[in-house]
């Protein structure tokens, strides 16, 4: 089974699946399996039936408590397996196909509200304002760019971290990043004066070193920044400003504030890389807060 499972993966991969979904799907393939296989023995999966389905359904609700987007990515997860071992012949049928997803109840993402935008920003000016030494001048340089270029473009944190030198292009009056994805397809990001402005200021000042990427440790050869580097600076601006934010709080501002100003869900979708409108249609949601608000003005 490790063996198919390998196969399943290899199929995802060369069907363009970004990594964190084919390592997804995987996970959910084997906790499947190993359901089989402590309540049905050594079940093949060419036997696979529709009562293995439904029963499967009713452990992950009534032991798992599984919610309704678990429990949907699961779906998606077996039904790929599913059309896999119908690709080579294993099953001619889907036991899955009488199973429905679950509708999701989905409230707009967080943001970061107007007030918490204004702390962060008098916080990244007062790090840069306080270096005292040239390290730490770099080290704020560097970690303005970053915060500011996630705030002003809302790219995710694979894709800041994955930006090489060649991706960025900045003139007096315009720029732009080619901003690569998980499944390695490009976009082009323009960039505001307030994200030119603190790219430029790092990258007039990066240090030497054989990596090209944009974000690099703060000294003379340093390596590109790991995901967790970026979110643990981004972090520590947040705790000098008192907010809790994250790279992922900052794209839902940036999606949030577009939309509410005005721009088309096509636009906001194109400049997001969400391949999916419905993944930019769940920032049109008001939040319980959102609704209050407006009750309120009534």
């Amino acid at each position: 089974m490790t063996n198919s499972l390998g196969q399943f993966q290899k199929w995802l991969e060369e069907k363009n699946k970004s990594p964190f979904t084919v390592r997804g799907y995987v996970n959910d393939v084997q906790q499947f399996l190993r359901w089989c296989g402590s309540t049905n023995g050594s079940l093949p999966v060419d036997a696979l039936s529709e009562d293995n389905a439904r029963r499967y359904v009713s452990y992950l609700f009534d032991e798992r408590n599984a919610k309704p987007r678990t429990f949907n990515r699961k779906l998606a997860a077996l039904r790929s397996f599913v059309m896999w071992l119908e690709d080579i012949g294993v099953l001619d049928s889907d036991p899955f196909g009488c199973i429905n997803l679950i509708r999701e109840e989905r409230s707009a993402p967080p943001r970061i509200s107007r007030k918490e935008k204004k702390s962060l920003e008098k916080a990244v000016a007062s790090i840069v304002g306080k270096a005292s030494n040239s390290h730490d001048r770099l080290l704020a340089m560097r970690d303005r760019a970053l915060f500011y270029t996630l705030l002003n473009t809302g790219i995710r944190l694979s894709e800041i971290c994955a930006l090489d030198l060649r991706d960025v292009n900045i003139s007096a009056k315009k720029g732009t990043l080619k901003v690569r994805n998980q499944s390695l397809k490009r976009r082009v990001v323009p960039l505001n004066n307030q994200a030119r402005e603190a790219l430029k200021g790092w990258l007039d000042v990066r240090p030497e070193t054989s990596s090209q990427a944009v974000f690099i440790e703060a000294r003379p050869g340093g390596s590109r920044l790991s995901r967790r580097a970026v979110q643990g600076r981004i972090s520590k601006i947040g705790k000098a400003a008192n907010v809790k934010v994250t790279v992922h709080l900052l794209r839902h501002t940036v999606a949030r504030q577009l939309l509410d100003a005005g721009e088309e869900l096509e636009t906001v979708a194109k400049l997001l890389g969400h391949r999916d409108l419905n993944s930019t249609r769940q920032y049109i949601s008001g939040s319980e807060s959102d609704l209050e608000k407006a009750v309120n003005l009534l």
